[in-house]
């Protein structure tokens, strides 16, 4: 069962149908909402922020009116140095914020709704966080796997305001990293031709190298005294 948060909203009337599983998401991704004090916080951060990202974004698009398609890998072109993270994300929401949706999610504001919506952007892939693969490439350049049901997705200009509400509301990335993966291991004095090697560890502790070009890979394990 896929638990995420979500808003508690009103009843509409009438007699509608829920599952039991379906009710038990309901319940638990309530719990995980923000307070309404949070919320407030959050709404008024995002809209003092989100319009100055949105801005400098179409000033780096090549075409605001192009629509990417299926599995297309989006460029976005913006820095959030100079923006203070809104540090109202408890910790234990952030170890799993991978695993939440992007849709409906009470923590991911933007300017004109208190989240983004599947109706608003139905031409998005309501999936997780992690599975959209917003990766930090460089110091100003993020880029996000378009996943849609349809041939072609929403415009640029739209995908743009979309991923940078995701990325204002989010962790900050670090370069190299994947919103919502685990972190990148760094090892403690490694060989200098080891220095371009991006590192992952598993669940039963074993770690994975894996060369730039993806060509080879190296892997650790993990012993009572280290990772050899």
């Amino acid at each position: 069962m896929h638990i995420s948060p979500v808003r508690t909203s009103k009843r509409k009337k009438g007699r509608q149908k829920t599952t039991r599983g379906g009710q038990m998401q309901q319940e638990l991704g309530q719990l995980l909402q923000p307070s309404p004090e949070e919320a407030e916080k959050l709404q008024n951060y995002v809209q003092m922020n989100l319009p100055a990202l949105i801005d400098t974004a179409a000033r780096n698009t090549r075409s605001a009116t192009y629509q990417p398609g299926k599995n297309e890998v989006l460029r976005v072109e913006v820095s959030l140095e100079h923006i203070a993270p809104h540090h109202l994300l408890p910790e234990e929401l952030q170890n799993f914020w991978g695993q939440f949706s992007w849709a409906e999610n009470p923590w991911i504001s933007e300017l004109s709704a208190p989240v983004l919506s599947r109706t608003k952007y139905r031409d998005i892939a309501d999936v997780s966080l992690e599975e959209l693969a917003i990766t930090r490439v460089t110091a100003n350049m993020y880029t996000v796997k378009v996943l849609t049901p349809a041939v072609r997705s929403h415009s640029t200009a739209k995908l743009e305001r979309w991923v940078l509400a995701i990325l204002l509301c989010s962790p900050r990335l670090e370069v190299g990293d994947q919103l919502g993966a685990n972190p990148r291991i760094k090892l403690r004095n490694p060989p200098a031709e080891w220095s371009e090697i991006k590192w992952t560890m598993a669940e039963n502790g074993d770690v994975t190298g894996t060369a730039p070009d993806g060509d080879q890979q190296w892997q650790l394990q993990q012993n009572l005294d280290g990772i050899y």
